[in-house]
């Protein structure tokens, strides 16, 4: 017995700034895990990925993922890596860079107080 089809979508990573993005049914690119193109067959999940591979100036590292569909027709991840990933990095990269603004002013407000 054939196992049955899992429905996919084709995400990646945007080139410029990294987010986490999905190729649409106008085969474009959006943040929104909603707006995604679902794949409901093999064929369909080739189509796409062959798609998501030609816009290599725009996204890097264009791959198939396992989706559930919702009641409402929207897709969502069904591994524990992708739901990460909908929420974007999970480490607060720019936290150096606050920390040397804080200190900056922390700083100049302990000078004047002198």
């Amino acid at each position: 017995m054939a196992k049955a089809f899992i429905p996919k979508i084709v995400s990646a990573n945007d080139l410029m700034d990294g987010d986490v993005v999905y190729l649409t049914t106008q085969n474009t690119w959006s943040r929104q895990i909603t707006e995604a193109a679902i794949a409901l067959d093999e064929t369909a999940a080739a189509t796409l990925l062959s798609i998501g591979e030609e816009r290599q100036d725009l996204i890097v590292g264009a791959y198939l993922l396992d989706v559930a569909i919702g009641n409402d027709g929207t897709p969502s991840p069904t591994h524990f890596r992708e739901k990460y990933r909908l929420n974007g990095p999970s480490i607060d990269y720019l936290a150096p860079q606050k920390r040397s603004v804080v200190d900056a002013q922390t700083q100049h407000t302990l000078s004047e107080g002198a």
